[in-house]
């Protein structure tokens, strides 16, 4: 009966593969019961937990403070204490406990910013200037990795952009639009709209 529910329905564990995530809500001995069910488990079936991977992050509202109740409070697995952190990766995610999808989306951005460098370089060193080539190799090798688990964060990001286009500072859309001015020489002052056109992008 642990873990958390949104209306009728009873959020269960999330498990893929070899990962296992344990929700409680605004409850120390929630989780350490879940813990120690996970144990139980684990025993009854002849598994062991990474300790060194396994962490808790305790998720808040943006810029809030850590529960007083939760405060300074030690979770345990077999005995041995969980590390609390900050952020995790999570299925290749970067979540924060404190500054929402946000922090996810200025992830995401920043590790495609990285691959669009890398694929340009590349692209300069093999003597590829085409264009439209170098724009297929956008959608083929950067555009995954900046769209990674938008699922996830893309509603949030949708609703929160039109209400401040300012924020977040660095958000997929502008790697791409970035990434665009630089092949076609474009500079800033010129309208998103028009480099779209001329680069026929979407």
């Amino acid at each position: 009966g642990a873990g958390p529910i949104i209306g009728e329905l009873h959020i269960p564990d999330l498990m893929y593969a070899d990962d296992v995530t344990l929700m409680a809500v605004d409850s120390h001995a929630e989780m350490q019961g879940l813990l120690d069910a996970l144990h139980l488990f684990c025993q009854l079936f002849g598994m062991e937990v990474n300790m060194r991977k396994t962490k808790i992050v305790i998720f808040r509202p943006i810029g809030k403070p850590v529960p007083k109740g939760l405060q300074g409070k030690t979770w345990l697995y077999a005995g041995s204490p969980v590390c609390v952190v900050e952020e995790e990766r999570y299925l290749g995610l970067m979540l924060h406990g404190a500054q929402g999808p946000t922090y996810t989306v200025e992830q995401r951005a920043k590790a495609g910013s990285h691959a669009a460098h890398a694929m340009l370089s590349k692209c300069v060193e093999v003597g590829l200037n085409r264009p439209d080539i170098v724009c297929m190799l956008f959608d083929y090798l950067v555009k995954p990795v900046l769209s990674y688990g938008c699922q996830i964060w893309g509603p949030y990001m949708a609703v929160k952009y039109l209400k401040d286009p300012l924020s977040p500072k660095i958000t997929p859309e502008r790697v791409h639009t970035d990434f665009l001015r630089q092949v076609s020489g474009m500079p800033k002052f010129v309208h998103k709209a028009s480099l779209y056109k001329e680069m026929g992008r979407e």
